[in-house]
This record gives structure tokens, C-alpha cells and sequence, in this order.
């Protein structure tokens, strides 16, 4: 659903077909199949209240057979239409496209307004999964968390050869991942007050802090704190993240690393937090297919 190429009282219903489930009293646990072959456009009547108005814009069945008339052509139809309303109930089944939010005294309808609601029928999704328990062969003083904050941290663990990324094809139909990654038995040194953070960075190149906020991929999650308890003996603990975030569209069908990244502050000391042959890295991505590709994902 898009305005106008010159905004008007009309927004465009963009060519695509769709599944809508039956709510015909007779003719449950059944669904139609509707098909949108070329553009159409959809009159939107002017908002002439004092106040912003919301449409609802529905593809709407009307088969005769459980409600309504006969249509112009029993073999032609139509037996679908598009409808502007300002609630959603309904005597016939409806897909629902999105809204449109009308400022009030308005003939025109703008991208602005359109909000994309769709939902796609049957959607995919796959998860990958990428564990590494560390082993002796990782002990080195390098397992340290140095980098600074403002600096844009480092690899965390660090070292050259280390398991601390790993690389994966994005399905070209991702819409959104959610990304999960743990950190096991990071180590905190007795007696340091050490506090700073920790994240996932992902990308398709590689730039060497030079990516938006010193990052060294384009993307990243977001940054969760950690705070060593600074008490008199060694304490381990593990570091949890989760978040969600949509796939820019240049990646779809890419290669694409995940790594693992970490940061003290600039008051924190150094050699405080680390990772040995005891700590382990665990990562769960998972790829949705579960929103329809709205154009905003679309951008990059």
C-alpha cells in the first residue's frame, strides 16, 4: 500500500496475492485465496473532523453464497474488494493490509500516514546454532578484556586463531533475526573494580573501528553492562544477551559474520576480566520470515 505518485485522496494497493481465513458460520476451518494482478487504487475520502482519523484498509471476500448479493458477473465477479473503514468489524472474511492515520481537515493521504500491517501466510524460519567450549590450547594472556569503550572494545575472548566469530549465509527471505549469545565463566579478577560492556557486531565487511561508533562490522546489538563485584577472591559469571533486529536487505543471500565483542571503561583496570580453558562462547541466530518485506527494511 503506497500514496500516490503525487499525494491524494488515494493510496495505491501494490500487486500480490494473500490467503484470508473463513469466518463464515458455515464454512469454518476453510480459507480463500485472493489475488491483487496490477495496482489498484483506492479512493480514501477526506478527513473533514477536527481530529487525526484512523482507516483500517482490508481486503474483503464477499461470497454470496454465506452473505451478501450477487456480484455484476456470477463468473467474473468481483468477489473481492478493497475497503477504507474506520473500525474492523466485518460480516466477511478480511485480510488486513495496514492503516492509514488521517491528520484532521485532510484530503491527501501521505507515506507518513500508511502503516504496512501485513503478515505473511506461511512464514519461514531457521535457526543456527554455533557452540565452542574453550579448550588449554586457548589459555593466553590475551583472553583479557583491555579494550576501552571509546576505542570501540575489541574481540572478546581475543587472540589470533581464537573461535570468537562465526560465519553464516543469511536466507534471501529474512526479514528480522533474533540473536542470542552467551558468554560462559567469564573470570573476574578479586579486588578489581571493573565494569563495561558487552555485544554482538555482524556485518558482511570487515572495517577496523571504523564503522559507526568505532565498530569494526556495520551492525550491532545492543550493548549490555556488566560490573565485576570487585570483592577479595576470583568470581566467575556468565554474560546473557538477546535482542531482535531487522536484516538490511544488502545481506540477504550473504555470507555474514557474527562476533563476539567486549569493552571496559575508560576508569576500569586492565588484565581485571578474562576467559580461560574453563570459559565458553555459545550463539543461537534465528532468521524470521514472519513480518511481510515493508519497504522500510528495504533501505539498506
Amino acid at each position: 500500500m503506497r500514496q500516490l505518485s503525487t499525494a491524494g485522496g488515494a493510496v495505491q494497493i501494490m500487486p500480490g496475492g494473500g490467503v484470508i481465513e473463513s469466518t463464515y458460520a458455515g464454512a469454518l476451518q476453510q480459507s480463500y485465496t485472493v489475488r491483487n494482478a496490477s495496482a489498484t487504487t483506492l479512493t480514501i475520502p477526506a478527513n473533514t473532523t477536527s481530529s487525526t482519523r484512523r482507516l483500517h484498509i482490508t481486503c474483503e471476500i464477499n461470497d454470496p453464497t454465506y452473505a451478501g448479493s450477487q456480484p455484476p458477473s456470477k463468473e467474473e465477479g468481483p468477489y473481492v474488494k478493497f475497503v477504507a473503514r474506520t473500525t474492523r468489524q466485518s460480516t466477511h472474511p478480511e485480510l488486513y493490509l495496514g492503516y492509514i492515520d488521517q491528520p484532521a481537515n485532510s484530503t491527501v493521504v501521505t507515506s507518513a500516514m500508511i502503516k504496512d500491517r501485513r503478515e505473511v501466510a506461511n512464514p519461514k524460519r531457521e535457526t543456527w546454532t554455533f557452540a565452542r567450549p574453550r579448550v588449554a590450547e586457548d589459555n593466553s594472556n590475551q583472553n583479557n578484556l583491555n579494550g576501552r569503550e571509546a576505542n570501540g572494545g575489541e574481540y572478546f575472548p581475543g587472540g589470533a586463531g581464537y573461535s570468537n566469530e562465526a560465519t553464516l549465509t543469511v536466507p534471501t527471505w529474512a526479514v528480522s533475526v533474533i540473536i542470542e549469545a552467551d558468554w560462559m565463566a567469564v573470570g573476574y579478577v578479586g579486588g578489581k573494580n571493573v565494569l563495561g560492556r558487552f555485544w554482538i557486531e555482524y556485518g558482511d565487511e570487515f572495517k577496523d573501528h571504523t564503522w559507526p561508533n568505532k565498530r569494526q562490522w556495520e551492525y550491532g546489538t545492543q550493548e549490555f553492562r556488566f560490573n565485576a563485584p570487585a570483592t577479595g577472591n576470583d568470581m566467575r559469571t556468565n554474560w546473557r544477551l538477546m535482542d531482535t533486529r531487522q536484516i538490511a536487505k544488502k545481506l540477504r543471500g550473504k555470507d555474514v559474520t557474527f562476533a563476539f565483542k567486549g569493552a571496559i571503561t575508560a576508569t576500569s583496570p586492565t588484565n581485571s576480566v578474562y576467559m580461560d580453558s574453563l570459559s565458553g562462547l555459545g550463539l543461537k541466530v534465528t532468521f524470521l520470515e514472519e513480518k511481510a518485506d515493508w519497504e522500510e527494511f528495504n533501505e539498506t
